[in-house]
């Protein structure tokens, strides 16, 4: 019998599987967050409370959103399963350089004002981050990460300086940790993603280029 050809959206998924794969094969491996990544990502507006329900100094992120959860909330987020939302614990889990610009490319005020300005924020979390909306800003943060991931592996060496006067000596190499750590400092001045997407989004009734839920 003849094979069936993969549909477009089949196609598209499995161009996008392979990018993943070979884009995490060249990044560093995972591990615990270092205090200065930390501090961070608590820096980032809005994540001094839990986005769904307001407690105080929430110690769990959602790297698909670039949000922070209380425990409770983050129970809710697991139940939605891996498609909408991964969950990880700041103090706990192992993270990776994508995990980290997700939250710091996001963050809850950025979130929690998207959802406003498209009226849903009010829903249940079963129902809010199933929606077309959650989706879609899903899609382009992590489109997001990975453009950030991909000019820092092919970022250029700056160019080295003329023979006189002689060169300063090499800085030490630093550790995985330090670097981890202190590489970020261009995601927390990125623009606002939220008011990027906001404009993208199309109207309520058009047709949406993502398949939401």
């Amino acid at each position: 019998a003849r094979s069936r050809e993969p549909s477009p959206c089949e196609a598209e998924r499995s161009r996008r599987a392979r990018s993943e794969t070979m884009r995490h094969s060249r990044s560093p491996p995972a591990q615990a967050l270092p205090a200065g990544a930390l501090d961070k990502i608590r820096q980032v507006p809005g994540n001094e409370k839990c986005l769904d329900c307001g407690a105080v100094e929430p110690d769990w992120g959602d790297v698909q959103h670039g949000s922070l959860h209380c425990i409770q909330c983050a129970g809710s987020h697991r139940s939605l399963g891996v498609r909408v939302s991964v969950v990880r614990s700041l103090t706990m889990d192992n993270w990776t350089e994508a995990n980290l610009l997700a939250m710091l490319l996001g963050g809850n005020k950025q979130l929690r004002s998207f959802f406003e300005r498209h009226k849903i924020e009010n829903s249940d979390v079963e129902v809010l981050y199933r929606t077309r909306q959650a989706s879609f800003y899903r899609e382009q943060l992590q489109a997001q990460v990975a453009r950030m991931l991909d000019r820092r592996a092919n970022a250029k060496s700056p160019p080295t300086l003329p023979k006189e006067p002689a060169p300063p000596p090499a800085a030490p190499a630093r550790k995985p940790g330090e670097m981890f750590a202190n590489d970020f400092d261009v995601a927390v001045r990125t623009p606002s993603l939220g008011a990027s997407l906001t404009r993208a989004l199309p109207p309520a009734g058009a047709r949406a280029n993502v398949a939401g839920n």
